[in-house]
């Protein structure tokens, strides 16, 4: 339900800019005193309406014809009351005040009401700033009974903002609120088939906010019901909602309110609905005034009849006889009971449900509807809230009943640190629980430091609050614990309290001494069993020696363990070295920064003495050199170098070394001693060990001797054998492991065969490896071939020349029989043709070639062919036998292998036989794909390998994607090429630009005139480009008319919208027309053009084509050229003529657009404005497009001027051309006017759109309107169509 009031401003200043700011533009004339809303009967649109009362007569308000009127009624009513206003600011309500309602602005078509008002930007000096102090009023909340201290710091509600009031002065009204007054229920909104369907979860979050009952539209008169209304009280009562009903009456006499009483009885009681249900008479019909409350009083008498007597009456402030209101209004409310009226009065356009309950206006009332602009569920329709005074909408629900308790409990209490958990069950509380907050102080210091907790809900549905002393300045003892909730309805409500006493121990730790090094002092500190009541940050180790007080003194930071516990490494050397008595405290530097001492130790420090061990390793017996190893080193005073003093017995130390050992990875030290550095002497040698520490001090360790001699190397090498080939006898000879102190200039290697002594002998020279080994491949056919056992020798030539032997070895050597496999392969059936392949050849004598002698088995072997195999790429030999090569003889066929060995002997391997025979020839071809190209979907068609025994003439190759048939086959013949092939390019435009599967097939037209099949092939064709085919149709060159039809679209990225830039080529592109093609019932986008909107251009005319794809960006797809000839001009000589060539012009352009803005300048451009309203370019503009298509051919005194559908219909009726038959057949040139709201003729409705009629053909109406999806757009619509509202028939000259 919805009903606005309009209340006289304080001042002229600030009633003119409201006006200018009422005459916005919408549908609907302004009422002076009321706006009521008036339900549709149809719930397809949502579209809110603020409309005016139409004119009554004998009523004390009468509706006003223009915003000059508007103004000298303020004025006079200004001099008659004297009420001269000062903005003063509300603290509370108790102070006596008028306030201004809010003037709802009027609104351009299909525009809501939230809609509107966000658009009202068009307003003057004064307006703002009357606007800019008219936020809700900050008004006191009545206080929750003291049940404990913690109420006096509990946080308040915040506000959402203040209202400004106008004060009267001495002659002031009764103040409009009663901040006194008591609320016994909660808020509860209404819903009609505006809001559509509402879920059980969608009223449950409504419940959350605070709304305690729905009020849900039944009826509207005796003609119709809400849709939606059975799912909108079952789903209300499935979330504890309390549900009342309304009936939106216009009865105007006795036996009228009798009838709609009974039709809303009928349909609760089809609902189920108890009698006992509220029962509202919704009065908002202005009709309905003269005697409503006799009618009214028959309405109740007959609803109590049947049955239900809990009955309230819903209307404006404005027509109560009791009200805040300068007049008064006709309904008698003695005579029904105030306290039985839901009134309905909005002081703001933003009032909330907290400020609506400071102000309680109409407080005597049952129920107060403060606004219809709550946003309670997002991404829904807005509702209309109320406050229940009376308690007779919200008491009865479920949720009202659900009993206030809860329980708590302390639980995981920590005496370490002081803290605690609260635990709340068994939550409940009428209404529901918003928050659950639970206060907490301690007892010391009354409340100094009491904080107010949220409570956090737990999965188990249990609230949890876990509290910690330090934040309540480390008090222990007793703590207090109460609990608050915040009810779904904003109040705050007192449950119950606790107490519980808290204990904090003191910081622990233990300190031990751990991993001592006595070589070195060195220490780990180690604190385990670690306790501290005020969190740790870092846990602190100063620690110093005895001596010399704390001169050494390190506040060492301890590390976290994985175990839980603090380490820290002490180095002596930090220490200046000192040994004896060391100092170790224990501090934590707790969460709040403070430094707190825990314990401390002692221990003692002492130094060990240097230690090492020599071993000698890696002896060289030829060279004599050896290594020095030094392991298990300990140096108390550090360690910078390991030397090695090293000399041998004999003569002294003549040869002494110090060496630098080298720290290896494992921690030891080694240096490599050279025989050669101690002039080659064998013996005894002595070794030292000294260490050089870190204040370079050197201190001796430890010694040993070690005895030194060289031996003489011997010639040494190991011969293997390698890579045996059993076929061919061949092998490898390595060498490896080779020792030869002489030197090493050549490798030998002297191999023969046992048979026949050494006749075969060849002195091998082996090649050195990069592995260092030495290697040969030796021949057998460099040993005549000969099997059995062989001797191999090794000699190395030394680098003085000398040959010496280093050993030998025999190996046996066998060769496998000569071997092949002989296969047939491709034969050919009808020539008799085949190959004969020979693979797993094995020769041992060698290979020089492979012979395949082949004859036929009929007449012995008068037709043998000795055929020589050629070598393939995979080692097998392949020789293609031709059957004409044997007397086209068929049958079975003899095939014999034969190898040419090295030695140039004939060897035999196997044979095969095969049977040949041969078919007649086919037609034949092979079809392939070539050259796609992926951005059209063209390609080319190739045959090759063609035969055709009849002859050929012509080849064909029929084509046709797999989609709806053979729609698009084309018969292509295709061209020969210098390579004996056919070639054919095919178009994925001539195929209507289908994606997916096409056959091609093969024709042969024979010498005889025969059409032969020969095969066929699919292929898949894509692209990836815009493609179309525009083809130029139904050309009239006597008017310069074609029609332009774009085919075989293709539009990868999505298709939004087809362009059609045309223009003729003379003149450059001075005509230049952006057509939008529409589309048809075939696939196809057309469009019609005229040669008039070129200028009556002759001659070549370019048509290019793109796509608005799904991203909006524009795609070129291609472009065409036509000629025209236009023998007879068609001028736009009459005046329809004139404006439907305007108008179709105008097709396709955009909201946003540049042209749209230049529709709104050229609206705005002429004065004065209909009613005074400049229009914006976020304004609905479908009128705008109208009323600017007359207004630029100078025809504006033909159907006026508006922005509104509706108030455009009172101009046409003043002009006589208005046709309020939407059955008529309108003729071109005609305005047609809708109403969405209704579908059905007549159609009486409020209008919300408008339009041009372009033409009617066939029972078919087509117009051209603005604004239709945010675009000038060509429609069809059927005469009689149920939206039509009706037409005006301009007077055309």
């Amino acid at each position: 339900m919805k009903s606005k009031e309009l209340v006289y401003l304080a001042s002229t200043a600030i009633l003119l800019a409201a006006t200018a700011n009422v005459a916005k533009a919408e549908e609907h004339t302004i009422a002076e005193s009321e706006v009521l809303k008036t339900e549709r009967s149809v719930s397809s649109q949502n579209q809110a309406v603020n409309a005016a009362a139409s004119q009554v007569s004998n009523q004390p308000t009468v509706a006003v014809s223009s915003a000059e009127q508007s103004v000298q009624a303020v004025k006079q009513e200004e001099q008659a009351t004297n009420a001269v206003g000062t903005a003063v600011e509300s603290v509370g309500g108790a102070q006596s005040a008028t306030v201004e309602t809010q003037v709802a602005p009027a609104k351009p078509e299909g525009q809501t009401q939230s809609e509107a008002n966000a658009s009202s930007q068009n307003e003057t000096a004064a307006d703002q700033s009357a606007k800019a102090s008219s936020s809700v009023a900050d008004s006191g909340i009545a206080s929750e009974p003291k049940a404990s201290p913690a109420v006096a710091s509990a946080p308040k509600a915040s506000n959402a903002g203040k209202t400004v009031f106008y004060n009267a002065g001495s002659k002031a009204q009764a103040a409009r609120g009663n901040s006194q007054a008591e609320i016994k229920g909660t808020s509860f909104v209404d819903v009609s088939s505006h809001n559509g369907h509402i879920s059980v979860d969608d009223y449950r979050k409504l419940a959350q906010q605070g709304v305690g009952g729905v009020v849900v539209k039944l009826t509207e008169g005796t003609h119709y019901t809400n849709p939606f209304a059975e799912s909108q009280v079952r789903n209300a009562q499935g979330a504890g909602l309390q549900v009342s009903t309304y009936a939106f009456s216009h009865y105007t006499s006795d036996e009228e309110a009798r009838a709609e009483a009974r039709y809303y009885a009928a349909f609760a009681n089809r609902l189920g609905l108890p009698k006992d249900t509220v029962m509202v008479n919704d009065m908002e019909d202005p009709k309905m005034q003269n005697g409503i409350n006799q009618h009214t009083q028959a309405w109740a008498d007959e609803m109590r009849r049947l049955g239900y007597s809990n009955l309230m009456y819903y209307t404006s402030a404005s027509w109560l006889d009791q009200n805040n209101l300068r007049s008064k209004g006709p309904v008698n409310t003695s005579q029904f009971g105030y306290s039985n009226f839901w009134v309905a009065q909005y002081p703001s356009s933003n009032l909330n449900l907290d400020g609506a309950k400071s102000l309680k206006y109409n407080s005597g009332a049952g129920a107060w509807q403060f606004t219809a602009q709550a946003q309670l569920l997002a991404g829904k329709h807005v509702f209309d809230h109320s406050v229940d005074y009376t308690g007779r909408f919200t008491q009865q629900s479920a949720l009202a009943k659900q009993p206030l308790k809860g329980n708590i409990s302390i639980q995981n209490k920590n005496n370490i640190n002081g803290s605690f958990d609260v635990v709340i069950s068994n939550v409940s509380a009428p209404y529901g629980v918003s928050v659950v907050s639970v206060p907490v102080w301690s007892e010391a210091n009354g409340q100094d430091d009491i904080i107010w907790y949220t409570a956090t809900q737990q999965a188990n549905g249990t609230y949890k609050v876990s509290v910690d002393s330090s934040k309540h300045k480390d008090s222990v003892g007793k703590y207090n614990v109460h609990l608050y909730y915040v009810r779904n309805d904003g109040q705050l409500v007192g449950v119950g309290g606790t107490t519980t006493n808290v204990s904090v121990i003191k910081p622990q730790g233990k300190i031990s001494i751990q991993n001592r090094n006595s070589e070195t002092g060195d220490f780990d500190i180690v604190v385990s069993g670690i306790s501290s009541p005020g969190g740790l940050k870092t846990v602190s180790l100063p620690t110093w020696s005895e001596a010399n007080g704390q001169d050494d003194i390190k506040w060492y930071n301890a590390e976290r363990q994985a175990d839980g516990t603090y380490r820290k490494r002490v180095r002596i050397s930090d220490h200046n070295h000192v040994q004896g008595e060391y100092n170790v405290h224990l501090y934590y530097v707790q969460n709040d920064g403070r430094l707190v001492g825990v314990s401390g130790t002692k221990t003692t420090v002492s130094l060990g003495k240097p230690k090492g061990t020599i071993s000698i390793q890696n002896r060289n017996k030829e060279t004599g050199d050896f290594d020095i190893v030094v392991s298990g080193i300990s140096s108390p005073g550090g360690l910078k170098e390991v030397s090695l003093p090293t000399w041998s017995e004999a003569n002294g130390q003549d040869d002494i070394k110090w060496y630098n050992a080298e720290r290896q990875a494992d921690g030891t030290y080694r240096k490599r001693v050279r025989l050669s550095d101690h002039k080659n002497v064998e013996g005894e040698y002595n070794v030292h060990l000294y260490y050089v520490q870190n204040d370079g001090s050197l201190v001796g360790v430890s010694g040993t001797k070690t005895t030194i001699s060289i031996e003489k190397p011997k010639v040494q090498g190991k011969i293997s054998i390698q890579n045996r080939n059993s076929e061919t006898g061949d092998f490898d000879i390595v060498v490896s492991d080779i020792v030869s102190p002489g030197g090493l200039k050549t490798v030998y290697l002297p191999t023969w065969s046992e048979v026949n002594g050494q006749d075969d002998v060849q002195w091998y020279t082996a090649d050195r490896q990069a592995d260092g080994t030495y290697r040969k491949r030796i021949r057998l056919s460099d040993h005549n071939n000969v099997q059995g056992e062989y001797n191999v020798h090794l000699y190395y030539v030394q680098n003085d020349g000398k040959l010496v032997g280093a050993g030998g070895i025999k190996t046996n050597v066998s060769i496998s029989k000569p071997q092949g496999k002989i296969s047939i392969q491709n034969r050919n059936s009808e020539t008799g043709d085949f190959d004969i392949v020979v693979s797993g050849i094995v020769s041992p004598g060698g290979l020089k070639s492979v012979s395949l002698p082949t004859w036929s088995e009929a007449n012995g072997q008068d037709d043998i062919k000795w055929y020589d195999a050629e070598r393939q790429a995979d080692g097998t030999y392949r020789k293609r036998v031709r059957l004409n090569d044997h007397n086209n003889v068929e049958g079975e066929y003899n095939v014999h292998l034969y190898y040419v060995q090295n030695d140039g002997s004939l060897v035999g391997v196997s044979g095969t036989k095969t049977t040949i025979s041969i078919e007649k020839p086919k037609a034949q071809g092979k079809i392939s794909i070539q050259n796609r190209n992926s951005e059209t979907g063209d390609f080319d068609i190739i045959v090759s390998d063609i035969v055709s025994p009849g002859g050929l003439k012509t080849v064909y190759l029929p084509t046709w994607s797999e989609v709806n048939g053979q729609d698009d086959v084309q018969w292509y013949t295709a061209d020969r090429q210098a390579d004996g092939t056919y070639r054919k390019h095919v178009y994925a435009r001539d195929h209507n630009n289908v994606q997916g599967e096409y056959n091609v097939h093969l024709y042969y037209l024979q010498n005889d005139g025969k059409l032969v099949g020969a095969g066929g092939i699919k292929t898949n064709v894509s692209i990836s480009k815009p493609q179309g085919k525009i083809s130029i149709q139904n050309k009239n060159n006597d008017t310069g008319e074609f029609d332009i039809v774009v085919s075989g679209i293709v539009a990868p990225e999505g298709l939004k919208t087809v362009y059609l830039p045309t223009w003729s080529e003379a003149n450059g592109q001075d005509d230049v027309q952006w057509y939008t093609a529409d589309r048809q019932a075939d696939g196809t986008y057309r469009k019609h053009v005229y040669a008039r909107d070129h200028k009556n251009n002759a001659g070549e005319y370019n048509v290019h084509l793109y796509y608005l794809n799904n991203q909006n960006q524009l795609q070129g797809a291609g472009g065409e050229k036509t000629s025209i000839s236009v023998n007879r001009p068609q001028a736009a000589t009459n005046q329809r003529d004139r404006v439907l060539a305007a108008a179709a012009a105008m097709v396709g352009v955009k909201g946003g657009s540049a042209e749209h803005q230049r529709l709104v300048n050229d609206y705005n451009s002429v004065r004065p404005l209909p009613v005074g309203y400049a229009v914006k370019n976020t304004d609905d503009w479908c009128d705008i497009f109208t009323t600017v298509i007359f207004q630029r051919e100078g025809l504006s005194d033909l159907i006026g001027r508006e922005c509104g559908v509706e108030r455009h219909i009172h101009i046409f009726q003043r002009l006589g051309i208005w046709n309020e038959d939407g059955n008529s057949t309108p003729s071109a040139g005609d305005i047609i006017t809708f109403n969405w709201d209704k579908d059905t003729q007549q159609n009486d409705g409020w209008a919300d759109h408008i339009g041009i009629v372009e033409k009617v053909e066939n029972g078919i109406i087509h117009t051209i309107e603005g604004n239709s999806n945010n675009v000038v757009k060509r429609n069809t619509y059927r005469i009689g169509h149920g939206n039509i509202r009706g037409f005006a028939t301009p007077r055309y000259k």
